[in-house]
Parts: structure tokens; sequence; C-alpha cells
């Protein structure tokens, strides 16, 4: 039996693997998927930071990042994205008051609740809000883009270059120099500009 057939609904990938690095060719996946009617979910937490993604360009139906790597901010705190043209074909696992249109109603005494789900992203929001995490995320990313996510990206290549130059191999006594694929190659390494 094929890992993908008709009955395959949603496929979920790493944008960057953790280890070794090697970053997946999103776009071509996404291409594939959309062919077959299949959601593209990616686990960008390896990129966040430290590449451009760009979930439009790429095709990337639902985006989740934990913000303890790239986006620089302790545990607890990430972002997640969800094309709005997919969203109500989406039903949260779980309904919380902060993922409803109007959630409660308290009218004459009484109580009622309308468990309608929200239009955009925030109907799948349960729980409290980690204000902290928030306002420590707002601070990287005004850090982040003040330094310019193009600037950052490509120190992670130039990194990879020099990293990629210093493997040498010797085949039948001559050195080899191997350089990777820079753009599908990202080295687990933490930037400093």
């Amino acid at each position: 039996m094929p890992l993908i057939d008709d009955s395959t609904r949603l496929i979920s990938i790493s944008y960057v693997t953790s280890m070794p690095g090697n970053r997946n060719d999103i776009k071509a996946i996404s291409e594939y998927c959309k062919k077959r009617g299949i959601f593209l979910v990616t686990d960008a937490i390896q990129a966040m930071g430290l590449l451009d993604v760009n979930v439009k360009e790429e095709g990337i139906d639902m985006l989740a990042a934990g913000g303890h790597k790239g986006l620089l901010v302790p545990h607890g705190i990430g972002v997640f994205y969800c094309n709005k043209d997919i969203i109500d074909s989406i039903k949260p696992a779980y309904v919380a008051t902060a993922g409803l249109i109007n959630d409660t109603n308290n009218e004459r005494g009484t109580l009622q609740y309308k468990l309608a789900l929200s239009g955009s992203a925030k109907r799948f929001e349960i729980g409290n809000y980690n204000y902290l995490g928030i306002i420590a995320l707002s601070h990287s990313l005004d850090y982040i883009n003040n330094i310019g996510i193009e600037r950052i990206q490509q120190r992670i290549i130039d990194l990879r270059i020099v990293s990629s130059c210093c493997r040498i191999i010797k085949v039948k006594g001559i050195p080899i120099f191997l350089i990777q694929n820079l753009l599908y190659s990202i080295p687990a390494l933490l930037y400093a500009l």
C-alpha cells in the first residue's frame, strides 16, 4: 500500500529537519498536494527566524512553530498559521470561549452559549494566553525584523559554505572538498550578527 493514496487528507512535514538540517522543497511538495486535494501542514520550528518563510508563495496550508529556537523566545510560545481559504473546512478538536464569536450572552438572567466558531485561526485557541511569552515574541520579532530576515538567511548560508568547505574526503589520495546544495541544507547553528 502506498503511503499516499486517495484517502490521504493531510501531509505534515518539517520545513527544515532538526538533524542534519536539510531543507525540504516545500513548494514542490505543496504543488503535489494541491493536485490531489491534500492539505500541507508544515512544522517550521527549525526555519522561523532563520529563513524567509512565505506561506503564500510556498502554498502552505497550515504552519506551526515553537518560538524557542530561531524566534529566540522561551518555551511556551509559538506561532500558528492557517490559510483562510480552508479554515471553515477544519473543525477544532476542542472548543473554548477564545475561539468563538460572541461566546456568551447573559440576557435577563439566563446564560446562553452560542457555539459559533470564529472565522479565523482564533477558532483553535484554547486556555489562557501566555502574556509574558507574547511580549517576548513581539520584541523578538522586532529584533529579527530590525536585522532583516534576508540578512539572517544569508548569514546561515555563509556559515553553511564555511562548514561545507571544511569537509574534505580523499579519493585515491586526492583531497575532494564537499559542498552540498545550500538552498536545501541549513546547519543547526546559532547566528551572531
